[in-house]
């Protein structure tokens, strides 16, 4: 079961080429200029199972790939890997979004899973670095 604040169909700039984009719902991050600050609370959201997610992206002949954005999708870790397997076995290309950096994944968490193995984008490492004017930094693997 996953707590999403939104869907968002046609997506280019959230990925490569025409994707859909799944916000959840709660982030520990609070990143100073995050532009979905509203996805803070772990509070409020829509509860979605994951099948129904993907039964949604399927509805959408133009997307060709998924981005998990937020608040924090690997606050959700169990949720958006069901649903990042769900995807991958429709040929999906999966992307998240996170405030976490690879290492903090990796080390550990209970996302690593997921981190191992679909594309990540490390987007908030500036906010949570000390050094501010540090340019952002955009990891995929």
């Amino acid at each position: 079961m996953l707590n999403l604040a939104g869907l968002v169909g046609d997506s280019i700039v959230d990925g490569p080429g025409i994707r859909m984009t799944v916000f959840c719902q709660g982030c520990p991050h609070h990143c100073q200029g995050c532009h979905n600050a509203e996805t803070w609370s772990f509070e409020g959201g829509t509860p979605m199972e994951e099948e129904d997610v993907l039964r949604i992206i399927q509805s959408n002949p133009l997307a060709k790939g998924v981005t998990f954005s937020g608040g924090e999708p690997f606050a959700q870790a169990e949720g958006f890997t069901k649903l990042a397997k769900l995807l991958k076995e429709q040929n999906y290309e999966v992307a998240s979004y996170s405030g976490y950096t690879f290492e903090e994944l990796y080390a550990g968490t209970s996302a690593a899973g997921i981190a191992s193995k679909y594309r990540c984008f490390d987007r908030w490492q500036i906010c949570r670095s000390e050094e501010k004017s540090k340019p952002c930094i955009s990891r995929q693997f």
